[in-house]
Parts: C-alpha cells; sequence; structure tokens
C-alpha cells in the first residue's frame, strides 16, 4: 500500500498537540512513515496546556513565544503549541527559554510541544525529579547544559530525532541514572562532555551524519551502535 511519511501539525490554542491516532478513543497510534492498506481516517489528540505556572515571552524577531516557569515549586508542564498573550496575538511557542526550568527540583514531567525548535542552554538543568521527557521531532538544536543533572531513577533513555543536528556541550552530563541513548541521523555534532559523568550509560546509539564526537564525551566504556 501507499506509505504516508507524515502528516502536518495542527495547532490550537492553548494545546499540546500529541499525535495522530486512527481511532477516535485515541487508543492506536499512528506510527509513521504510516502504511496504508485500506481506509483510514486519522484523528489528532490533544493535551490542555498548561498557562498558570508557566510565562510566555513574545519574541519579536522571531514573532513567537518562548516560554519558563513561573515558580521553582513546578511539578509538571505541557507546552502550548500556541499562545496568546493579549498583546502580541496568537503564535507558535518554538523554544523553551535560557534556564527556563532550571533547579525545578519538583518537575516530574513536561510535554514539550511539536511547535518547539530550540531547547534552550540550562533549559532543564539540575531538574533531579524528572522522569518523562520527550524531544519532538520539531526540534532542532539542544543547547549547553540543557539537561544537566537530570538524576532521576527514571531518567533512564531519551531518544533524540533527526531533526536535532546539535547537542550542546555538557547537554546530558550527570544524569547519573540515564542509560539508553539513540541519536538521529540529523545530528552532526556532539558536544564537549555532552555524557560525562552518565556513570549507567552502556548503550549509545549514533545516526549516520556525526562529525564530530568530544574525546570526553562519554564517561565509561559503553556499547556503540549506528
Amino acid at each position: 500500500g501507499e506509505a504516508i511519511e507524515k502528516l502536518p501539525v495542527p495547532t490550537i490554542l492553548n494545546k499540546c498537540f500529541t499525535g495522530w491516532y486512527t481511532d477516535a478513543n485515541a487508543t492506536n497510534e499512528a506510527v509513521f512513515p504510516f502504511t496504508v492498506t485500506e481506509d483510514v481516517a486519522f484523528y489528532p489528540v490533544y493535551l490542555d496546556a498548561t498557562t498558570s505556572n508557566l510565562t510566555y515571552t513574545f519574541q519579536e524577531s522571531t514573532s513567537s513565544y518562548t516560554v519558563k516557569c513561573a515558580r521553582k515549586t513546578i511539578t509538571s508542564a505541557i507546552i502550548a503549541d500556541i499562545y496568546d498573550d493579549g498583546i502580541n496575538g496568537a503564535h507558535k511557542v518554538t523554544s523553551i527559554a535560557i534556564q527556563g526550568f532550571n533547579n525545578c527540583s519538583d518537575l516530574t514531567n513536561v510535554t514539550i510541544s511539536n511547535c518547539v525548535t530550540d531547547i534552550e542552554e540550562r533549559a532543564f538543568f539540575n531538574c533531579s525529579s524528572l522522569s518523562n521527557v520527550t524531544i519532538p521531532d520539531s526540534v532542532t538544536s539542544i543547547g549547553v547544559n540543557a539537561f544537566y543533572g537530570c538524576s532521576s531513577g527514571y531518567f533512564s533513555s531519551i531518544k533524540i530525532p533527526d531533526s536535532v543536528t546539535t547537542i550542546g556541550d555538557d547537554a546530558f552530563m550527570n544524569c547519573s541514572n540515564l542509560s539508553y541513548v539513540y541519536i538521529g541521523n540529523g545530528v552532526t555534532s556532539i558536544g564537549n562532555s555532552a555524557f560525562m559523568y552518565c556513570k549507567k550509560l552502556t548503550y549509545l546509539t549514533i545516526g549516520d551524519n556525526v562529525t564530530h564526537i568530544s574525546l570526553v564525551t562519554l564517561f565509561s566504556p559503553i556499547l556503540l551502535h549506528n
């Protein structure tokens, strides 16, 4: 049958798109490329975005919003696809701000919207309870120290999609329970000490296009795959 490579992301104000499903009850998620063997309908699924505990700031240079926590005691966050501050109008939320959630030690879950392209420097620095995060395939860069010190026992694996091209210095440094990492084919450069002191890291899959890996990127012997 015909293969559908990808469907566009349908965005709604103050919602976070989480995926396409082939049933109205959202039990069967469509995985792309999707091979069509019979008539099929696709249903978008959304979560209500967090607005009360987050600060969305309009950036004139990009006509988009950046997001950060409004209080350090936040425990979960769902980032909106589209936000309207009542002044600058409705625009995409495209970046998690520099130090956006740094030292939010109670933060356990964050849902990053499919409009975010940049996870900035120290975005989740020392979020020591963070256990569940998915990097969507809209993200193109992961900044310096972005996930430094995310040491929760549940922060054990991370998949970096093909859309990401750069992983900054110390990006996952001191993620002491991280054991499995998949790096997509879009990544060309892995920064200095990116996975330093990830003492449990035993399995690392590296994409075909990486041209630079620092000699001190890793802490201990691991099983490399490509």
